[in-house]
């Protein structure tokens, strides 16, 4: 695989690392309204919360590789993408809403990392 490969591995694993830690704390919430506990022993009996931070650490594994072979003010521009990603999936997955100018945020957000990856 190429280190571009790797750098668009690292932001997919971080995305879904997000949602599922949203799921994760969502039903931890959800359990610990209907009786009587600790949110953080609801939070780390949850499975979305484990799957969350594991995808984190593929995250920063992947991170690691595609570092080893680009240059840093290359690759960190592109973890901008979360910031497209994470919304889009939130909207998706969770019914979050996305206003205009939040939409107008991350088409601005595009055509910075097209001008960073056109460089």
């Amino acid at each position: 695989m190429n280190t571009f490969g790797y750098l668009l591995l690292s932001i997919l694993f971080n995305t879904s690392s997000h949602l599922f830690l949203k799921k994760g704390v969502v039903e931890a919430k959800q359990k610990n309204e209907s009786r009587q506990g600790s949110t953080i022993i609801g939070y780390i009996t949850q499975w979305a919360i484990w799957t969350g931070l594991f995808f984190n650490g593929m995250a920063a594994l992947f991170w690691l590789i595609a570092l080893s072979a680009i240059d840093l003010s290359y690759a960190f521009p592109f973890l901008s993408l979360n910031y497209i990603l994470i919304p889009i999936g939130a909207m998706l997955l969770y019914r979050e809403h996305l206003s205009r100018t939040r939409i107008i945020g991350i088409l601005v957000i595009c055509v910075g990392i097209f001008f960073i990856a056109i460089s």
